[in-house]
């Protein structure tokens, strides 16, 4: 399956349509697109080249394809909210947020099983969960999986794709109650001079490196929390890092070079310093 390369080049596309510095609606409408075709691409591919092994199976549903669904889903989302926000008056504005915020907690709770099979890193129910023969087999979460493409999910897969999205709009929700609270806050009138900077590798490479400046107590001594590494390094660079938990599982399950970007890091500072002494 050349499925890797498909997703390689989204992630660079949202890269790019990141530092657009687009305004919020026309930055969804492009990430929109951008996943719907990737996720085409990535069907094609599939029918094309169909997984070999039950492994390779779940790796797609579980891993690769939720790279563009997640952010599908998150952007839609997204529209959806703005489009519907309230054009005045402060306290519809909040009362608003706060009923979105209310509803993605009560699908928390609906699923709150699995939610925490996902949060833990479990494998154990996989092949149940991320294949199409078990699908027919299983318990469907959802009247909405007998809408979707039989050839192209399983039982779970799209509800692995909310949870993983409702957790980056819950975040979005927060963040606009803060502005909501807050209408003159304006990083205009307090430029930070990190912000100009741009991380230009993939994330999941920002990831590996966080991970490892985490576990090698470089940082406070080792006692700062993953989450508050990346959400300051995610300022520092101007990039949306995601869910860092589900990105270091892809890490840990790479099948060679699991520190490749590390690695490279290494190689390039070296070749530096030889060709510095020569």
């Amino acid at each position: 399956m050349n499925i890797s390369s498909i997703i390689s080049r989204f992630e660079v596309e949202m890269d790019t349509i990141r530092s657009l510095g687009l305004d919020t609606m026309l930055n969804a409408k492009r990430m929109i697109d951008a996943s719907q075709d990737c996720l085409q691409s990535c069907k094609q591919e599939l029918l094309r080249n169909p997984p070999e092994t039950v492994e390779e199976e779940i790796h797609f549903f579980k891993y690769d394809k939720q790279v563009p669904l997640m952010q599908l889903i998150l952007h839609a989302e997204v529209r959806s909210f703005e489009l519907q926000f309230p054009k005045a008056g402060l306290e519809i504005q909040n009362r608003y947020i706060l009923k979105k915020i209310k509803r993605i907690n009560a699908f928390f709770n609906l699923y709150i099983a699995f939610c925490e099979y996902v949060a833990d890193g479990l494998n154990h129910l996989d092949a149940f969960y991320f294949t199409r023969e078990q699908s027919e087999e299983s318990s469907m979460v959802s009247s909405e999986f007998f809408l979707q493409d039989l050839d192209f999910s399983t039982s779970h897969d799209l509800l692995l794709g909310k949870v993983l999205a409702y957790n980056e709009f819950i975040e979005y929700l927060k963040r606009r109650l803060v502005i909501l609270d807050h209408p003159n806050l304006d990083r205009s009138l307090n430029p930070d001079p990190i912000t100009r900077l741009n991380w230009t590798s993939s994330p999941t490479d920002l990831v590996e490196l966080i991970y490892a400046l985490h576990h090698s107590g470089s940082i406070d001594n080792g006692n700062s929390e993953l989450k508050n590494i990346a959400e300051t390094l995610g300022r520092a660079f101007n990039i949306e890092l995601g869910d860092i938990y589900r990105t270091y599982i892809e890490i840990k399950r790479r099948r060679k070079d699991r520190t490749k970007f590390i690695n490279s890091l290494s190689a390039s500072l070296d070749s530096e310093i030889e060709e510095s002494q020569s």
